[in-house]
């Protein structure tokens, strides 16, 4: 039978003293039907999530073992099986903690009780989780109405009194509880609500503007926790969002305003430049990743600090612009030899794609059409596909270049060789096989190409 359920956590603390110098999290399951699950504690170091602990729920009890190594933080428990919960978050401080899951039909809701810092974050963010959704509801519903009629001024009025509410429980709940643990993630999490009206852009620059109000990215806590990765990837997308300049220009300025607020610490850097550079590889924009190595990693490296780091600084400063580009040889489809050096043209581009790229996909067009009336510029074009029928299929659109495939992809010689760790990368190379430039995108690409 198909119903829906309530879930009771009860939080109860056992300050019982242990000689095996590890902590217990005790989880059981209540008015449960019969189910199977098994169960992960994920923590977080660094920006990195890492599966801790995993264990099956046995007579609807599971029990996980913290060493007193592990530091205090917001862990993630994953369910796996029929259980009709995916996930539920725990503030861990270091003590043992028992949580009890009561089901119950007809409702859904997590509700915490029995003490501690788990019990006061779904407190906190229940009250303002409710709130903000009516605030959503209310907005869909302003939606259909001019905002002269006057109920769309009482929905307006309700959704202002909505906004003071959520604005008096973060206040109430940072007097009741400071120096409480759980507040690090909560006020972490507080969302920037923009004015009624606000124009799209106007709510991204505002959005923008304000994302540090509650967000502290040199809190400890949070590099312990899943929210140091979601909110700095949320600041690096809102940038795109913003229509004020590029989206190069816009992500660089993104990444200067957040690693000017933690240039302090060199942990806080090394943590956020990682994270950065993880979005910044699955979006494209290599040369920003560069500049992020460059401009706040190196100081690190001269310390001896990451040997990875010191290979992408050595390759920046191998293929920086007027530098002779690295020789390429392959056979081309007519089996003779090329090399790019013997090229003759004004110009030569070397594309680093792949079929796979939805940036590329975007892209390589754009490029080919720009040059199709441009015949002293030649392009090499090499694909980082395994797979060799997807790679011959799309080539077919780009007759006229030069077209290899590094079947090894990011293992690939000449991949390694011209430091490429991302998709696209575009290099282009003068007529005296110097390299003009690195970029990653059409509107640096068109700015390069016609100097």
């Amino acid at each position: 039978m198909k119903y829906k359920i309530l879930f009771w956590v009860s939080i109860c603390f056992c300050f019982v003293y242990s000689t095996k110098a590890q902590k217990e999290i005790i989880m059981e399951f209540n008015n449960f039907d019969d189910f199977a699950a098994s169960a992960e504690l994920t923590v977080w170091k660094n920006g990195e999530e890492f599966i801790l602990l995993k264990d099956t729920v046995i007579n609807n009890r599971i029990i996980f073992n913290v060493p007193d190594s592990v530091n205090p933080g917001m862990f993630n428990v994953k369910f796996y099986g029929n259980l009709p919960l995916n996930e539920i978050r725990i503030i861990y401080d270091g003590k043992n903690q028992t949580v009890i899951l009561y089901a119950i039909s007809d409702m859904f809701k997590i509700s915490v009780k029995g003490g501690g810092e788990t019990e006061k974050y779904y407190t906190a963010k229940n009250l303002s989780d409710s709130l903000l959704q009516r605030i959503i509801n209310f907005q869909h519903l302003l939606n259909n109405y001019n905002r002269e009629e006057e109920f769309a001024k009482t929905i307006l009025n309700c959704i202002n009194k909505e906004i003071k509410m959520i604005d008096n429980i973060y206040r109430e709940q940072n007097e009741i509880h400071k120096g409480s643990m759980f507040l690090s993630y909560f006020n972490a999490e507080r969302n920037f609500i923009p004015d009624i009206g606000d124009s799209k852009d106007n709510i991204v620059a505002k959005a923008i503007e304000h994302y540090f109000d509650f967000f502290d990215p040199l809190d400890t806590l949070l590099w312990n926790s899943y929210l140091i990765v979601s909110k700095t990837e949320n600041f690096l997308t809102l940038a795109l969002k913003n229509t004020e300049g590029t989206r190069e220009e816009n992500i660089k300025k993104a990444v200067d305003n957040y690693m000017n607020r933690i240039i302090s610490s060199d942990r806080a850097v090394n943590t956020i430049a990682n994270i950065m550079r993880k979005w910044l590889n699955k979006y494209g924009f290599e040369t920003i990743m560069e500049y992020i190595d460059i401009q706040y990693l190196s100081a690190q490296c001269d310390a001896g600090q990451d040997f990875n780091l010191q290979d992408r600084l050595e390759a920046y400063k191998r293929l920086a612009p007027g530098k002779t580009a690295p020789e390429i040889t392959w056979m081309g489809f007519d089996k003779n030899i090329y090399m790019l050096s013997k090229l003759q043209a004004n110009k030569k581009i070397i594309i680093f794609w792949a079929t796979w790229c939805p940036n590329c996909k975007e892209l390589l067009p754009k490029i080919y059409k720009y040059l199709s009336d441009k015949p002293d510029i030649k392009v090499v074009a090499i694909a980082l596909d395994e797979s060799k029928k997807p790679w011959e299929d799309i080539i077919k659109s780009f007759s006229g270049w030069y077209h290899l495939r590094a079947v090894e992809k990011w293992q690939d010689e000449t991949v390694k060789t011209y430091a490429v760790s991302a998709t696209p990368v575009i290099y282009i190379i003068d007529s005296s096989n110097k390299i003009q430039k690195k970029v990653s995108n059409w509107d640096d690409f068109i700015l390069e190409i016609n100097k």
